[in-house]
């Protein structure tokens, strides 16, 4: 961060790099030039290379790793580039940030430049004596359609290499994945339609002493490049109220409507929740 806390203007700066490495390849696959029997490199200079992004493509060494990482990098990278501006008012705090997506080379050649997420966030200041009050208000945009492109690494050209089939890779058949379910972006639900298109807005607002809390989501799905799936659309929404009472000292009534509608599917759904929620403090 450039800027004291005081500071009217702040700019943000930074990466954040992840790798998924090690362990026990779960279905080996001998016929398979890109898998490997047993365990993958796991020594103290594996994790050095794996840290620092280090190529082995002149190393070479398939004896311990699958061709895909003996050629390329140990382990399963992928991380962010983040910007962002801050200005601070006595009426409203402006955030607007970008965060850029990188797996593979992509990024540096700048050909998946259009994918990230962009988002602008407000948080209003002095409204507590007006009835009706915003709190804060998120509107953001997720964009992970490019990839690259859809020419991969047999591209003659390696600038154009795309399908970067983001949270996927060759040698960990789960990708970043627990128990099937993305780890990363809630948006992205499936390594095999990760490409996406999201539009994304959340308000927090005040009648007199009532709470309000809405997120409300639209996300048009495509296949990965390399796979033919019919293209979804999903809306979600959530509607969270929160009021205040004397029951049981001071308890809140909480209630919550969820949704989520997809097109071509007959998976959709909606709940109610109702609750009571009590702060004891010592």
């Amino acid at each position: 961060r450039l800027g004291k806390s005081d500071w009217k203007f702040k700019f943000y700066g930074g990466f954040n790099h992840q790798v998924q490495w090690g362990g026990t390849l779960k279905y080996p696959d001998p016929t398979n030039l890109y898998s490997i029997k047993g365990q993958v490199g796991s020594g103290f200079n594996d994790y050095l290379n794996v840290v620092t992004g280090r190529s082995l493509a002149g190393v070479g060494d398939t004896t311990k790793n699958g061709v895909n990482d003996a050629t390329n990098r140990g382990g399963n990278h992928l991380g962010t580039l983040d910007l962002g501006f801050e200005l601070n008012t006595d009426k409203v705090n402006v955030l607007l940030y970008r965060q850029n997506i990188y797996e593979d080379g992509s990024l540096a050649y700048l050909s998946n430049i259009s994918d990230g997420l962009n988002g602008i966030s407000l948080t209003f200041k002095n409204s507590e004596k007006r009835r009706f009050r915003i709190h804060k208000l998120v509107v953001e945009y997720l964009n992970t359609t490019s990839q690259g492109g859809a020419t991969g690494s047999d591209n003659t050209n390696s600038r154009l290499r795309g399908q970067d089939n983001y949270f996927n890779n060759s040698v960990y058949r789960d990708g970043w994945s627990y128990d099937k379910n993305i780890i990363g972006s809630p948006f992205v639900n499936s390594i095999y339609n990760s490409r996406v298109q999201t539009y994304f807005v959340g308000i927090s607002t005040a009648i007199n002493n009532i709470e309000f809390e809405t997120k409300l989501s639209f996300a048009s799905y495509y296949s990965v490049y390399n796979i033919s799936l019919v293209k979804q659309e999903q809306f979600s929404g959530i509607v969270k109220v929160i009021v205040p009472s004397n029951f049981l000292g001071g308890a809140s009534i909480l209630g919550q409507i969820t949704f989520d509608n997809k097109n071509n599917s007959s998976s959709n759904s909606a709940g109610i929740y109702i609750g009571l929620r009590k702060n004891i403090v010592k």
